[in-house]
């Protein structure tokens, strides 16, 4: 019964170790898919007539293809540290199996050099009888056995310990290379970043291209607006056990934690005295990659990038009402996808002409946008 338990316990370490490492193995998968998915659209921009707003788009491609390279460097890196301390542990381990295999033949060795001057001849017939004399032949035997079997062992146990060093020493080598490659990939990323920070600059110290950007902005949120307007004419029966959302005005949660930097409304441009209407509002995080969460239950009716905003998620909730986050740098959630309140669907990013990340939350009554400011939770001031 004990065999069986113990046999047991082996298949479900085995098991979860398995688990583990297949686990590891899908996220290097799926990130490695981003990246193809990501090359992808780089090379249909380049089809693109060239223009600055392209430009920036094709650069937010890279930086966000640049940030998967370094999470599957992490991933590798992480995997081999770990290896590395276990190939470490068994090391030491095998160099204590080691010292003590040498202490026992080493007090072999002294014992026999303390008797060295008793010959093997008399100890054969130092017994009484011949029965005696047989029984101290086959016990010297014994002890010779087990000595020449210690030794064995003991040169077993160092040839093992050269093999795993030079196990250790490659490892260590591998993470040299994959250290050297996370350092010039961080390099490229800081330096696609700058990139963008130029032209950004460019974009709005020039009012023609400001304006164009502004331009291709209004016309992907009217893009965006005939998917509204499409869906909001279909009825959806996973809503019918669901109070609709205007009975929580006010009380709504919000998608993250952090500073309104862009208010709901009209405002007018400081520099080029141009009138602007800001659909939605414009949040920034308290901390980067920050969750984003949905403030309502309600389906997934949109998920995809879209131009100038980024990676963005439209839900329908109760009440033919939809709430809209852009510039994420990941979704987790795709249409068709039911959401509970409070479920993370992806993380806040930086796209378009942002230089900071932020988080663009826009809630509307059908196509009509609405001031989220009067639907969420009033905000408690932070203590300083």
């Amino acid at each position: 019964m004990k065999i069986k338990n113990i046999i047991l316990l082996f298949f479900i370490i085995l098991l979860s170790f398995s688990w583990k490492t297949n686990g590891e193995v899908d996220k290097t998968k799926k990130l490695k898919e981003d990246i193809n998915r990501i090359n992808k659209k780089i090379d249909n921009l380049l089809k693109k007539e060239k223009d600055f707003s392209v430009e920036i788009e094709k650069i937010d491609y890279k930086i966000l293809k640049t940030e998967k390279e370094i999470k599957i460097i992490q991933n590798s890196l992480f995997r081999l540290r770990k290896s590395i301390r276990e190939q470490e542990l068994k090391i030491n381990s095998i160099e204590f199996e080691i010292a003590k295999k040498r202490n026992n033949l080493k007090k072999v060795i002294e014992l026999m050099y303390e008797n060295r001057n008793l010959k093997d001849i008399e100890i054969y017939f130092s017994g009484k009888d011949i029965l005696t004399i047989m029984e101290n032949i086959n016990y010297l035997r014994i002890i010779s056995d087990k000595i020449f079997n210690q030794y064995n062992e003991y040169r077993s146990l160092v040839k093992q310990f050269k093999k795993e060093k030079e196990k250790l020493k490659l490892k260590e080598s591998e993470k040299n290379k994959i250290l050297t490659r996370r350092k010039k990939t961080w390099t490229k990323f800081y330096n696609l970043k700058n990139e963008k920070e130029r032209k950004v600059r460019r974009i709005l110290n020039k009012k023609v291209e400001y304006l164009r950007v502004l331009k291709i902005k209004k016309r992907e949120l009217e893009k965006l607006g005939v998917i509204i307007k499409n869906r909001s004419r279909i009825k959806t029966p996973y809503f019918s056990n669901l109070n609709s959302l205007r009975y929580y005005k006010g009380r709504l949660s919000w998608p993250i934690r952090g500073k309104i930097i862009e208010r709901f409304g009209i405002k007018r441009h400081p520099k080029y005295n141009i009138k602007l209407k800001q659909n939605g509002i414009e949040i920034m995080p308290y901390r980067n990659d920050e969750k984003v969460r949905t403030i309502y239950d309600g389906m997934v009716v949109f998920s995809d990038y879209v131009r100038s905003y980024g990676d963005t998620i439209i839900i329908e909730h109760p009440g033919k009402y939809y709430t809209l986050y852009s510039h994420l740098k990941e979704r987790f959630v795709f249409s068709g996808n039911r959401v509970n309140k409070g479920d993370i669907i992806g993380i806040v990013g930086k796209t378009g002409l942002r230089d900071k990340v932020s988080l663009y939350f826009s809630l509307r009554k059908g196509v009509s946008p609405l001031n989220p400011l009067k639907w969420l939770k009033r905000k408690k001031r932070r203590r300083r």
